[in-house]
């Protein structure tokens, strides 16, 4: 029987068996929440042929295990993954939940597909400005670098942050017109603009009590509980 592949808007933490074939169009590594020296997950974007996207995650105890599997811009079948929902602001895609990878999820070599290399949707800057985009989600644009400033750096949750004001430009009409160009200022950041509780939410396995009585190595998890009852310690 031939192999059935799903489609990324067909993902939901309810539909079981789920095989996709995607390529990776973004990939980075998040600095570990408790040590920023260290890398805390490897974070991805899967696009597939109809154009649909979703964020995927690898968190720390399986870096080693798929770094040298997932490389941006290649083309993957994934299979045998969890999933969970989206939250937090600038989240890279509007899909409303995300792939978290288990030890047993599996990655293979997938055969050429239509698949964009970068998967933009561009937006203008106007529509930036306007506010009119929820600003829950990142969002592309294009343009010319007309002028960039200095490195800065400051402090940003008690650690270093870096940042470089550009100038760009979104609208050449004429060369030769005085009012060719709106040059518009943009910030640019090598620290993740998330803030800590989002990256906290983003990065951490969710489990249930049940599932935490289980657990027999240290690790961070996030569980949705009401406290009945608490007890000092000493008196």
């Amino acid at each position: 029987m031939a192999q059935e592949y799903n489609f990324i808007e067909e993902i939901t933490p309810l539909k079981e068996n789920v095989t996709i074939k995607i390529r990776i169009i973004r990939l980075w590594k998040s600095p570990s929440f408790d040590n920023p020296n260290e890398d805390g997950s490897i974070e991805m974007v899967f696009l597939d042929e109809k154009g649909s996207k979703i964020q995927a995650s690898v968190k720390k105890t399986l870096i080693r295990r798929f770094a040298n599997v997932l490389e941006e811009g290649q083309l993957r079948i994934i299979a045998n993954f969890g999933v969970g929902q989206s939250i937090g602001n600038y989240r890279p895609t509007q899909h409303p939940y995300k792939i978290n990878f288990f030890f047993t999820t599996l990655v293979q070599a997938c055969d050429y597909l239509p698949i964009s290399l970068h998967g933009f949707n561009l937006v203008s800057f106007d529509d930036i400005l306007s506010k009119k985009l929820d600003d829950k989600y990142l969002v592309d644009i294009i343009g010319q670098v007309m002028a960039v400033g200095p490195l800065e750096t400051s402090e940003r949750n008690g650690k270093p942050s870096k940042k470089i004001i550009m100038e760009l430009n979104d609208n050449v009409l004429d060369n030769n017109s005085e009012n060719a160009c709106v040059v518009r200022r943009a910030e640019l950041s090598t620290q993740s603009s998330i803030s800590i509780t989002d990256e906290f939410l983003q990065l951490h396995e969710r489990k249930t009590l049940d599932e935490i009585r289980d657990v027999t190595k240290p690790a961070y998890y996030i569980v949705l509980a009401t406290i009945v009852c608490a007890q000092l310690e000493h008196g």
